[in-house]
């Protein structure tokens, strides 16, 4: 009897393992889809430089000395373990617009520090010259893991 026990539960260990190595074998391919719309932008003067808000921004780009455009992130949570094979953005016709003037430059970054200096403010720059059509891509994205909070 005293040698029955540890024989059970090692047959035990030993079937449970099988039913894990039987889930993982079992890959199904899901696609998440779906459609985004914007609406106008609101384009209004600050200042010399034209400011363009969005709605359905969460943010806005900073690239220091570029435009600075209202952008939209979209965040997709998917269970732990799951292998992204592919992304795939099909984007609708462009509509371009004339502007009156140049749009708002991104300001300078700087560094946040523990200690208190006296800074001039000083007015953004902007490097319009050097750009043909800004952004370059119309969308990025990064896949990773994490915590939820």
């Amino acid at each position: 009897m005293n040698k029955i026990l540890p024989i059970m539960i090692i047959g035990v260990f030993i079937l449970s393992g099988f039913g894990a190595v039987a889930e993982t074998q079992n890959d199904t391919e899901k696609y998440i889809s779906e459609t985004l719309s914007f609406s106008q932008p609101t384009i209004h003067e600050k200042n010399e430089y034209l400011s363009i808000t969005l709605p359905e921004s969460t943010s806005y780009s900073w690239n220091s000395g570029k435009p600075m455009l209202p952008i939209v992130t979209k965040i997709y949570t998917l269970p732990f373990g799951t292998q992204i094979n592919n992304v795939a953005v099909h984007l609708s016709t462009v509509n371009e617009q004339k502007l009156t003037g140049y749009i708002e430059p991104t300001p300078e970054a700087y560094m946040l520090s523990t200690s208190i200096h006296e800074t001039q403010a000083t007015s953004p720059i902007a490097t319009y010259e050097d750009i043909t059509l800004f952004p370059v891509t119309q969308y990025t994205y990064i896949t990773g893991g994490g915590l939820l909070e």
